[in-house]
């Protein structure tokens, strides 16, 4: 195999993992920011199908499917900036500052693996 393809490889796999552990932090960030409330058995459901959806996603990323990494470096740019300019309107949820930090290191990630960024 090619050392420039292999190194590719490598990227998309760190993309993957990075993926899922930057969204459980992601999730564990927004949550700790959320109002009390009680958690009844359909709020552990979803939390469970967020987190496997996650890794389903992180496991597909980590194959290395190229147009899927793209879509989600464009989602993951796309929040950033979003989150940024609510931020600056003063309009963002209490966790963004906490928040922003996950989105751009995770877009940068799959940015990497697609535009084979060094």
């Amino acid at each position: 195999m090619n050392e420039s393809v292999q190194l590719n490889v490598k990227k998309y796999k760190q993309a993957g993992i990075g993926f899922f552990i930057l969204n459980l932090i992601y999730l564990g960030v927004a949550m700790a920011f959320l109002p009390p409330m009680g958690f009844g058995g359909s709020a552990y459901l979803s939390i469970g199908i967020y987190i496997l959806l996650m890794a389903w996603l992180g496991w597909l990323i980590f194959g290395g499917r190229r147009r899927l990494t793209l879509i989600f470096a464009l989602i993951y740019a796309a929040r950033f900036f979003i989150s940024v300019w609510q931020l600056a309107m003063d309009e963002a949820f209490l966790a963004v500052p906490y928040i922003l930090p996950c989105l751009a290191l995770t877009f940068y990630l799959l940015g990497r693996a697609v535009w084979d960024w060094r």
